[in-house]
């Protein structure tokens, strides 16, 4: 008698695959195995995901300086991801030398919306792979809205260039974010506003005319020779306009910029350096008309590494603080300080501002030292803080600063100012009776002249508590 035997049909599973076997009626056929495979190409995958032995797994193909993407000038690239953690990204430009760039990584809103954490972090090279420019956020070291990193810089050389994106985290080896949200954008253009050769203050190679208050003008700067100076016109429309030149955060080794801002008839209003490492030269008070801006470097060097920005920018007409009213050079004459009045946590306070000149004046025996009187009457016991600042921004005196009490002849305080420091001078937490006037005396150089880049700011706070923290012009 023939015994029959059945078996039973057997799922087997094998790694992360699942695998059946398929009856066939005809008898003389092999059995088929069918794969259902989660990939066979990264397009398979999310665009933050990458396909590794048929499965779809965090990463992508931009991990080297071998595995660099090209991007092309004014060409934004999308859909890049820094995911996972520590994930660092390379591409590649090549350029013909001698050209200014702007790069912008952006994210899309959704992106941002969804985790407050994500902070790009952008690094350039030069074919040699040398670092020659870097950024967090904007290069003055200010957040944006509109990017997650904007970087500029001078191509000097002609050949390819590596950007490195990456977290911020992973750049300063701390807690580096990375996942399938982490989104971003990349672009690379060539920047126009750029100082040009052969250049002079009375035929400057860049016009800007700053229409806009509270927007950023960025501009290039190539020093090609030792000694060179650029030149830019600038038409500044409003009158009673604080105006900035911010600096760079990073700039190469041994640029040291120098920024001098003049009028048309070539009074230097400005004059600071090194203008780097997030430093800001600033004029209290500018009119509308035409300026020159001259950008050169404090100790005349040049070449090809000698470059640098500078980012202008103006708050707008009527910004400008109160300006001093001569003759306030005693107590009876001392220009009363405005105040307008807020209160916090801690209490009450009043904020005054006010802005000076040297302005000596000629005896016989030469220029007398100009003393500046102001007055302010306090609204309760409490304490008052003055700050000044002068020399630190670009201007060309460092003033003594004191407080004086109502009987106008008892100084209570007096701190003299310190050049390259900021704030230039600080009076802090002088006890002050309500109901009674101070004065501030703020005593300019002997050798002042009177010229228009010999000024001072000072903003004064009178609070029923005492003051632990305040702000400083500008």
């Amino acid at each position: 008698m023939r015994l029959w035997m059945l078996l039973p049909v057997l799922a087997v599973a094998c790694g992360d695959k699942d695998q059946s076997i398929e009856d066939n009626d005809d008898d003389d056929s092999d059995e088929t195995i069918v794969d259902t495979l989660e990939c066979e190409t990264d397009s398979d995958c999310d665009g933050s995901e990458i396909c590794e032995t048929s499965e779809c797994v965090p990463g992508d193909r931009n991990n080297s300086v071998d595995e660099a993407e090209t991007l092309l000038p004014d060409d934004e690239s999308g859909g890049y991801f820094i995911n996972p953690s520590g994930d660092e990204d390379y591409f590649s430009y090549t350029s013909d030398g001698g050209e200014f760039i702007r790069i912008a990584i952006t994210s899309p809103d959704e992106s941002k919306s969804d985790v407050d954490v994500y902070d790009t972090y952008l690094t350039l090279r030069n074919p040699d792979l040398r670092v020659i420019a870097e950024v967090d956020n904007y290069p003055t070291g200010a957040a944006l809205s509109s990017a997650d990193s904007i970087l500029y810089a001078y191509l000097a050389e002609a050949g390819t260039y590596t950007l490195v994106v990456e977290d911020n985290g992973t750049y300063v080896g701390e807690s580096a974010y990375g996942d399938n949200r982490y989104e971003y954008s990349i672009e690379i253009s060539t920047w126009s506003n750029h100082t040009e050769e052969d250049d002079a203050a009375d035929d400057p190679g860049l016009d800007i005319d700053m229409e806009s208050a509270n927007s950023y003008y960025a501009i290039g700067v190539a020093l090609e020779e030792e000694g060179d100076s650029d030149f830019v016109a600038l038409d500044l429309p409003y009158d009673n306009n604080r105006f900035y030149v911010y600096g760079q955060l990073d700039v190469l080794d041994g640029v040291n910029p120098r920024v001098q801002l003049h009028t048309e008839d070539e009074s230097t209003l400005m004059d600071v350096s090194p203008l780097s490492g997030g430093a800001l030269g600033y004029y209290p008070s500018t009119q509308g008309g035409d300026y020159i801006l001259e950008l050169s470097d404090e100790d005349g060097d040049g070449g090809d590494s000698e470059w640098f920005f500078v980012f202008l920018l103006q708050d707008g007409g009527d910004s400008a603080s109160p300006v001093e009213v001569e003759d306030n050079s005693l107590a009876i004459l001392a220009t009363p300080l405005e105040t307008s009045e807020s209160s916090n946590s801690s209490g009450t306070f009043t904020i005054s501002n006010a802005l000076g000149f040297a302005d000596p004046y000629k005896g016989k025996d030469g220029y007398e030292i100009d003393e500046d009187w102001y007055s302010i009457t306090a609204f309760d016991d409490g304490y008052l803080v003055a700050c000044l600042s002068s020399s630190y921004y670009g201007s060309a005196i460092t003033p003594t600063i004191a407080l004086i009490d109502p009987d106008g002849s008892t100084v209570i305080e007096e701190v003299t100012g310190s050049e390259d420091e900021y704030p230039t001078a600080v009076i802090e937490n002088a006890e002050v009776s309500s109901g009674s006037t101070y004065y501030i005396k703020v005593t300019n150089p002997e050798d002042a002249t009177g010229s228009p880049m010999e000024w001072y700011e000072f903003t004064l706070y009178v609070a029923d508590f005492s003051i632990g923290s305040y702000g400083c012009p500008p």
